[in-house]
């Protein structure tokens, strides 16, 4: 979603350990470039699968009362791009080392 404002300050841990970014006023940007693709190496399977799956149509009705035309197109793009970028990293690296699967608590 392309927050740049990403720090620990916009960071909550709840009781039970689990994990809430807050505070997404500078979310959304309107740039096509991936944030820091270098430090992506691994991505959680059922979120992997959700990204090669979804649909652009599906992410328009659902964001568009929230975002402008120029957001989404954007957001859309930085999609395509992590899903190529993860693609080649199992390319590269082999899926066992780049999709991982987070046991359920």
């Amino acid at each position: 979603m392309a927050n740049f404002d990403r720090n620990q300050g916009n960071l909550l841990i709840d009781d039970n350990w689990n994990l809430w970014f807050i505070d997404h006023t500078r979310a959304f940007q309107r740039t096509e470039r991936l944030h820091d693709p270098e430090k992506i190496s691994m991505c959680e399977r059922n979120l992997w699968r959700a990204l090669t799956k979804v649909e652009d149509a599906t992410i328009r009705d659902r964001l568009e009362p929230f975002l402008t035309d120029l957001e989404l197109e954007a957001l859309l793009m930085r999609r395509v791009k992590l899903v190529e970028h993860i693609n080649n990293l199992v390319e590269t690296n082999g899926e066992i080392a780049v999709i991982i699967d987070f046991d359920s608590p």
